[in-house]
């Protein structure tokens, strides 16, 4: 009884074997790599018999993979001998399929022995016997009638028997000489019906029909609200090799996921791990993903999405685009607000995944057609929940918002409408950019007069038929070679003009490094010949560093380069833009700056001005009598940092005393609060734009000293940078609060 039990173990563990070898190979792959590291589907066990003792699941492994190999083709032969001889004219051949059946035992009696010396001795027979099929199978047009008959009567049974005699390739070869037996002996279309059955076997048409149907009947109970019961009867749980898609596979998984999420978490993890169905995999992911996103109702919703989808693989299905990630982005920024300790930060924090929903909603009119169409809708909706949301919270809010940015040049994805005038700036300098013989142009001007935030604006404010590229030459001055210049350049260049025009420019030539200023050359050519009917303006901010380039490099080459892209390349405009006049730049500049057309940087205008007060942003609170604003526009000289600085210093003083009126009093209060947190830029202003005869200048006109033995040159250069100017008494400082600082620093001598 004991042996009896054990038998029918085995051949229960040899039928699941068999299961697994049709049906699910990787379940199959998984379990014999826990049996031995180097077991795979398609390797021999018997080859590892020197581990048998020591490791018995091997061993038993081995039998039983025997046996099946063994056995099968016979169980197949008495299964199909019945209905062949029912359905066909004659009677089924059992000696032919003996015959090969007997070779095919042989084959397997050698592989089990392990004699290597035998399987090569079989393996030369096998080749040899194919060789001669073929060279039969080619003469046979050309030899007599008896020949020719003669081998169309042998192939077929010569070939079961040769193959037979080596299993390792008897898939292949025998295949290989059969279609040729069988277009000799019956002709094209019992061929014909030969390969469209092998093509059906490929793809597994027989077992895809009958999971087709059940899918479709599954698909009707899915349309009862019953798809988290059906899981457990999807086909792929008993059949991995699913080739040909199912219908309703990846629907039901969504659907099941609304109410049991672990179950469908559990089927696409099943999916994409142990079957080929990798893309059912993705589309599920893909729509579950949409189904949370489509069912936010709240802000609170917002936030458990990232607890809910945190499964979701990063980088995210192809599916899902780059859409995704900037969901979870805007949900983290969401859940900040939510934390924030106070009604005034969250309407602040929530700024942000505002400003990145309408990034969002630009982005997707790059993304496929399903993907945009599908995630607009949630775009808008969630940004109807968070605008409504922001604008309740400023209603309940308590202080002003801190929305004036006194520091480095505004960022047009940051600062948005911070960024007041100099229209008249960028007519211009569109208008000589168009021009049939466009000049090099030099915009200057002094210190926080907002030349790089205007550069960095240029894209918004001219039209598509310039493209601005914006260097910053202080960033390529870091590098110590001519190589680390030219590669720096080339980056600025491709990431500007991504953010200007969205274009992708060309990749530098391969030979670059050899010498890089020459391939920049070429490089500049099939810039043009790829973007036409555009022209490039390329700002080089800070060009003033340029001499730190040549005195590390010991070489003007790339000034030589910018001279020969302006004289033969008419596409290029180059705009140098710095602090500096021409009348104060190194001599060698006036080789590069020929007809150079000078564009001076000065104060805001008078409207422009009043609207950085009053209106930093859309919807701002009215905090500035007209009192005030007149106040600030004579102490600032309407210079676009100083106005910042102020009202920033403004803003603070009032949310401290929970005010939301601003006095004359607050202003004169608040200016040394501001020449302290703007310390760094005046000290600058004194040590570093200001040479010792300037600044010496300065303290006598402000001690009232006569100044009659100052150079005229030292004036000339002051009233350049826009620190003094020439009045009825003589001279005074420009700007008040700048005047406020430097008796300041009087008082130090």
């Amino acid at each position: 009884m004991n042996k009896l039990y054990k038998l029918i173990i085995f051949i229960w563990e040899s039928l699941r074997l068999l299961y697994w070898n049709y049906f699910k190979p990787y379940t199959l792959r998984a379990w014999l790599r826990n049996i031995h590291p180097d077991l795979d589907i398609d390797s021999n066990p018997w080859q590892l018999r020197a581990e048998f003792q020591g490791n018995r699941r091997l061993r038993r492994y081995a039998e039983q993979s025997w046996w099946l190999t063994v056995v099968t083709p016979i169980v197949a032969v008495l299964g199909v001998a019945p209905l062949y001889s029912f359905w066909a004219e004659t009677a089924f051949d059992f000696r032919v399929s003996g015959l090969f059946l007997s070779g095919w035992g042989m084959g397997l009696v050698v592989a089990r022995g392990g004699s290597g010396k035998l399987e090569n001795l079989f393996n030369r027979l096998f080749y040899l016997m194919i060789g001669i099929v073929f060279l039969f199978v080619i003469v046979s047009p050309v030899l007599p009638e008896a020949t020719g008959n003669l081998v169309q009567a042998v192939p077929t049974s010569l070939l079961t028997i040769v193959a037979s005699l080596w299993p390792v390739a008897f898939g292949v070869a025998l295949g290989v000489a059969v279609g040729v037996a069988l277009g000799v002996a019956v002709g094209v279309a019992l061929g014909v019906a030969f390969g469209v059955a092998m093509v059906l076997g490929v793809l597994r048409v027989y077992f895809w029909l009958p999971e087709c149907l059940w899918m479709l009947f599954l698909g009707l109970g899915a349309r009862l609200d019953q798809s988290e019961r059906l899981l457990p009867y999807l086909p792929f749980w008993f059949d991995e090799l699913i080739i040909l898609p199912l219908p309703f596979l990846s629907d039901i998984i969504i659907d099941a996921h609304r109410t049991h999420p672990d179950q469908a978490r559990d089927a696409i993890n099943y999916l994409t791990n142990s079957t080929n169905q990798q893309t059912t995999a993705a589309w599920a992911m893909a729509g579950i993903t949409f189904d949370c996103l489509d069912q936010v109702q709240s802000l609170d919703d917002i936030v458990t999405i990232l607890d809910r989808l945190d499964w979701i693989p990063s980088p995210p299905p192809a599916q899902l685009g780059k859409v995704f990630p900037a969901f979870q982005a805007i949900a983290l920024d969401v859940r900040q607000a939510q934390n924030a300790t106070s009604i005034d930060n969250q309407a602040d924090f929530l700024k942000a995944p505002i400003e990145k929903l309408h990034r969002l909603q630009t982005q997707l009119a790059y993304e496929r057609a399903n993907i945009a169409t599908n995630f607009g809708s949630i775009t808008h909706r969630w940004l109807d929940l968070l605008e409504t949301a922001q604008q309740t919270l400023e209603s309940q809010r308590q202080t002003l918002p801190q929305v004036y940015l006194a520091g480095s040049a505004l960022d047009p994805n940051l600062a948005q409408t911070r960024f007041k005038g100099r229209k008249d700036l960028f007519a211009k300098i569109e208008a000589l950019s168009l021009a049939e013989q466009p000049p090099v142009l030099l915009l200057y001007g002094g210190r926080r007069t907002g030349k790089t935030s205007s550069l960095k604006y240029l894209p918004q404010r001219v039209g598509s038929d310039l493209v601005p590229l914006f260097v910053d030459i202080q960033g390529i001055a870091n590098a110590t070679t001519l190589a680390g210049v030219a590669q720096s350049l080339t980056v600025q260049i491709r990431e500007a003009a991504r953010k200007a025009r969205q274009l992708s420019l060309p990749d530098l030539p391969p030979d670059f490094h050899r010498d890089p200023f020459v391939a920049l050359q070429t490089w500049f050519a099939s810039i043009e010949k790829k973007v036409r009917g555009k022209r490039f303006l390329l700002c080089l901010d800070e060009f003033e560093r340029f001499s730190e380039i040549i005195n590390t490099t010991g070489s003007r080459v790339p000034l030589n380069f910018f001279r020969n892209l302006i004289q033969h390349h008419p596409r290029w405009i180059v705009l140098f833009s710095g602090s500096h006049h021409p009348d104060e730049l190194d001599t060698y500049w006036s080789d590069y700056l020929i007809n150079t057309r000078a564009l001076r940087l000065s104060y805001l205008d008078r409207e422009a001005a009043i609207e950085l007060i009053r209106e930093p942003v859309p919807d701002f609170p009215d905090i500035y009598p007209d009192a005030v604003v007149e106040a600030i526009l004579h102490l600032t000289r309407a210079q676009p940092y100083h106005i910042q600085l102020i009202c920033m210093t403004v803003v603070e003083r009032l949310n401290a005393e929970k005010r939301r009126l601003v006095t004359l009093e607050d202003i004169e209060t608040c200016i040394p609060t501001a020449l302290e947190t703007a310390w760094g830029v005046f000290n600058e202003l004194w040590k570093e734009t200001l040479d010792e005869n300037e600044r010496d200048f300065l303290l006598a006109l402000l001690a009232g000293e006569p100044i009659t033995a100052t150079p005229k040159t030292t004036i000339r250069r002051l009233i350049h940078k826009e620190v003094i100017e020439k009045c009825e008494t003589g001279y005074r400082i420009q700007v008040p609060l700048v005047q406020r600082y430097l008796e300041s620093k009087a008082q130090e001598y």
